[in-house]
């Protein structure tokens, strides 16, 4: 509750711009859904809300544009979208045996990782894949194009853990 009185006592006073750190921090389900719904009503009104915090998956469902910060520098600014649109495509394909795909996916040209119970085929579209596959269809589960979450863009753009990834102008 003394988070709740917090957040919305700097919420309470029309600020034109808030800067939050680890916002949804301590809150129940509830508050989480709360302090979302306020935080997009005070930037659709016009409020400036900058975020940080180590929850990137809540970033994800909030958020119009990130900053990766990584050793005090702004690595990567955009929006979810675009920080998405620069990665290569990924299939995931589940299949009964990685391994008995794999030859396939190798002698057409394409970087395939195995995983259990699954094959990654970086850098190809589904349809592509889908082609390939064709020939082994006793073995596939599902296809899926893949796209990574932002947790997974932030670990490739840093490296390391002691960055931070904020929202820098507004929300959803």
């Amino acid at each position: 509750m003394r988070q709740r009185l917090g957040l919305a006592s700097a919420l309470i006073g029309e600020a034109r711009t808030l800067v939050l750190d680890e916002p949804v921090n301590g809150l129940d389900i509830e508050g989480v859904k709360w302090m979302r719904d306020d935080l997009r009503s005070s930037a659709q009104s016009g409020r400036c809300i900058l975020l940080s915090s180590h929850l990137l998956s809540e970033l994800e469902l909030v958020a119009d544009r990130l900053v990766i910060l990584a050793d005090g520098v702004a690595s990567r600014v955009g929006t979810l979208e675009s920080l998405r649109a620069d990665d290569a495509p990924s299939v995931l394909i589940t299949c009964v045996d990685p391994a008995e795909l794999l030859p396939h996916f190798i002698a057409a040209g394409a970087e395939a990782i195995p995983e259990p119970g699954q094959l990654r085929i970086l850098g190809r579209d589904l349809s592509w894949v889908a082609g390939v596959v064709s020939t082994a269809l006793d073995q596939v589960t599902g296809i899926l194009q893949s796209t990574r979450g932002i947790e997974e863009v932030y670990l490739v753009e840093t490296g390391h853990a002691g960055s931070h990834l904020m929202n820098v102008e507004g929300l959803r």
